[in-house]
């Protein structure tokens, strides 16, 4: 009989640390909507941050960013040419979500819900003149010294401009390589 018990008592612990470390192994949903009037802490769409840097700062290994459709930009900051997205190991952000301009916030598709990741940030680019693309950000997305489980998923990169030779940012990257990913 106390044999049973003991396998009973095992068997219970086991299963409970396979749940706790199973819990601890999923990570966190924060979502970016730029139409977000809530909190703004990411904790829904509601409440959404509205600057997909915001969401970066918070996210940990094992989170996933929701992003919503619109045009995002790595600054607010017109003169910051070398402000990018810089990818965190572990963190996947995904993009195409309807959010809260549309009827089911969480419904994904990224060709009608286009999440835009810009280096537009002087927000004066025009696509008939291409040199209006001189103040826009040397690297919009970087994933220098990440490991290799970082995710970029349903999202258009553009705006990147990396116009110089030799110079280096505060990541170590090229400044003359990667205008849209490093």
């Amino acid at each position: 009989m106390r044999g049973k018990t003991d396998f009973l008592r095992w068997s219970v612990f086991v299963l409970f640390l396979l749940v706790a470390l199973c819990t601890a192994a999923t990570g966190s949903v924060i979502y970016v909507d730029d139409d977000a009037d809530g909190v703004n802490d990411g904790s829904s769409w509601s409440d959404a941050f509205t600057d997909l840097q915001d969401a970066l700062a918070v996210a940990q290994r094992g989170d996933e960013i929701r992003v919503a459709q619109g045009i995002y930009t790595p600054t607010q900051d017109p003169l910051n040419r070398e402000a990018t997205f810089d990818l965190k190991d572990g963190v996947s952000i995904t993009g195409g979500y309807a959010g809260l301009a549309g009827m089911y916030p969480d419904f994904r598709h990224t060709k009608f819900f286009a999440t835009i990741l810009s280096g537009d940030i002087d927000n004066n680019d025009d696509s008939v003149d291409p040199n209006n693309k001189e103040g826009n950000s040397h690297h919009v997305v970087t994933c220098t010294g990440q490991g290799n489980a970082a995710v970029l998923e349903g999202v258009t990169i553009t705006g990147g401009y990396s116009n110089m030779t030799g110079g280096r940012g505060g990541h170590g990257q090229d400044f003359g390589a990667g205008g849209g990913l490093y």
